[in-house]
């Protein structure tokens, strides 16, 4: 069933009796945004914003409580807030806003489509569909209003701003764009790169900026799309230093046959954002997940910079990119859990192959389960070491005869890791301690000093597979 046909017959029919009052009522429907969008490129609707024309606020008001318990947020921008059987739908009214970080509304009922839409970001979110006309409909093309002209940009793989002076208005749309490009995977046009070259971004809030990051990072197959629009503007270095010096890193290419660290840091990038969401060796189970995995593709190799030598070497580049990687993430708004899981990562991407070639026995394994705990589990970290791997398609572009036995090679790496890992029962978490703080009740305060046998003890309990509480215990006194 395609989006549209879906859209139809399951969404709505939920909400078209509030449609029908809207029109008794004197007023038009419009489902506006980017819901139409997403209709027209085949995917599902989650977000629906209705923009009514024809209607005062406390008139559209006055018909929604009919229905449903309306919700108003944003009073100063006029947004009513519904629920219908579960559906969530945000309803407006056409308004015009004065220029500046703090700007006047003004409701204006009567505002022609084609002005309302010109307050919106890109054509291809300036399109509507008149819920009126959806009876009978058999095809999004013949019932949608296009005033902006955003589904020939879509047809063109294009992004284009509706209106040069309102776009430069909110600088937020700027990480937008850099978030549409790699979702759509649409290249912004000649226009929309001129003016985001020079677009003042500093009054941006960092939470604001991260929240147009996690939509690149979870929502793309190919978040590279994003960072390489950075790049052809000039504007990388601005927002990503760690990631532009990586240019000038070359490799060896006998290893990395894709050329500089940039480049590949670009093509693991790509690997993370293509897995999908399930339980398969090769999955991330969550959106979470897959921003981890994602910031940690892009994170994983930026200590290279400072660890290259003339020999194309780059020994203790994950240890030296620690304290890069922290820089990076902690000028936007991750949190410090995700930066942990992110550090984490970075510092230990190596080890998966480690284990895996040096043969490393249960003991290997054990040690770095407990090592990159709780940040991390073993199945997680070899799903990094699996991108890092990956992401070496040669420079030319040209798909060598034996690509897809080397992909299946590191899958079969990867499940030789984690069948050493399960063997030693470690593949979601470390074998747990048989000392605990409890058990040295009786001998000591907590504090340094318990710390230090509790790690000694856990020590030995690895190193000798000693799991034996007496025997533990008499082994630290």
């Amino acid at each position: 069933m395609n989006a549209f046909k879906n859209f139809l017959t399951q969404m709505f029919p939920v909400f078209s009796d509030v449609v029908e009052a809207i029109a008794d009522a004197g007023g038009t429907a419009y489902l506006v945004g980017g819901a139409v969008r997403d209709l027209i490129l085949g995917i599902g609707v989650k977000d629906i914003d209705i923009e009514v024309h024809g209607l005062s606020l406390e008139k559209l008001d006055g018909v929604l409580k009919k229905f449903a318990k309306p919700l108003h947020v944003g009073k100063q921008f006029g947004v009513i807030k519904t629920n219908f059987k579960t559906v969530n739908i945000d309803w407006s009214i056409p308004r015009r806003d004065s220029s500046g970080r703090k700007p006047e509304v003004e409701f204006v009922p009567d505002m022609s489509l084609k002005d309302a839409m010109q307050r919106r970001d890109l054509t291809m979110n300036a399109m509507a569909i008149d819920l009126g006309k959806l009876d009978g409909a058999t095809s999004i093309e013949k019932i949608i209003e296009d005033p902006w002209d955003g589904l020939a940009d879509i047809k063109k793989r294009k992004l284009r701003a509706v209106d040069d002076k309102k776009f430069l208005e909110d600088p937020l749309r700027f990480f937008r764009v850099m978030q549409f490009a790699a979702r759509f995977e649409m290249a912004p046009c000649d226009g929309l790169d001129a003016l985001c070259k020079t677009m003042e971004l500093a009054s941006l809030a960092s939470e604001r900026i991260t929240e147009e990051l996690v939509k690149l990072f979870t929502l793309s197959k190919h978040p590279s799309l994003g960072f390489r629009w950075l790049k052809k503007i000039g504007r990388l270095d601005e927002f990503f230093p760690e990631v532009a010096q990586l240019e000038s890193v070359e490799q060896n290419p006998k290893c990395h046959p894709e050329g500089d660290a940039f480049e590949h840091t670009m093509q693991v990038l790509d690997v993370a954002g293509s897995l999908k969401i399930g339980n398969g060796i090769t999955d991330v189970r969550s959106s979470q997940e897959k921003l981890w995995l994602t910031l940690s593709s892009l994170c994983h190799d930026v200590g290279k910079f400072s660890t290259v030598d003339e020999g194309l070497h780059t020994h203790g580049h994950e240890k030296e990119g620690v304290p890069v990687t922290k820089d990076l993430l902690n000028r936007f708004d991750f949190g410090e859990k995700l930066v942990k899981k992110v550090v984490c990562a970075v510092r230990n991407h190596m080890m998966p192959w480690a284990l895996v070639f040096q043969n490393s026995g249960a003991k290997a394994y054990k040690r770095l389960a407990a090592r990159i705990h709780p940040h991390l589990s073993m199945r997680q970290l070899g799903l990094v070491g699996l991108c890092d791997t990956s992401g070496r398609m040669p420079r030319d572009g040209q798909i060598p005869k034996d690509w897809d036995a080397t992909c299946r090679l590191w899958t079969e790496k990867l499940k030789e890791f984690l069948k050493n890992a399960e063997r030693a029962n470690v593949v979601e978490a470390p074998e747990p301690p048989v000392v605990t703080g409890q058990h040295l009740l009786k001998f000591m305060k907590p504090g340094p000093a318990m710390g230090k046998a509790l790690k000694k003890a856990y020590e030995i309990q690895i190193e000798e597979g000693i799991h034996d509480l007496d025997t533990l215990l008499s082994k630290i006194s």
